[in-house]
């Protein structure tokens, strides 16, 4: 199952949004499984991600344009890649 995540930084104005949704549509991505957060200042709560955390099953494939709309900083990133890492028997 497809699903995308789009983010708006603070200096960047509305347009961003729609046209990270068009091209996650164009991947395939139906409209209803796009998450979205529009940050007013760094280190934003990033709700739309915490809900796309709960829709998260396993077989599920997260598309995002580019890895800086998963956090402001390298460590969040690293971070947030823990809850994608399964660990398998050996």
């Amino acid at each position: 199952m497809l699903f995308g995540y789009i983010s708006k930084c603070p200096h960047e104005d509305m347009s961003c949004l729609v046209l990270q949704r068009e091209k996650l549509m164009a991947y395939g991505v139906v409209p209803d499984r796009i998450f979205s957060d529009t940050r007013q200042k760094k280190r934003d709560n990033q709700i739309g991600l915490r809900n796309y955390l709960k829709a998260l099953r396993a077989q599920s494939t997260l598309i995002v344009l580019t890895l800086d709309r998963l956090g402001d900083h390298t460590l969040d990133i690293v971070e947030l890649g823990g809850v994608f890492c399964v660990a398998r028997p050996v």
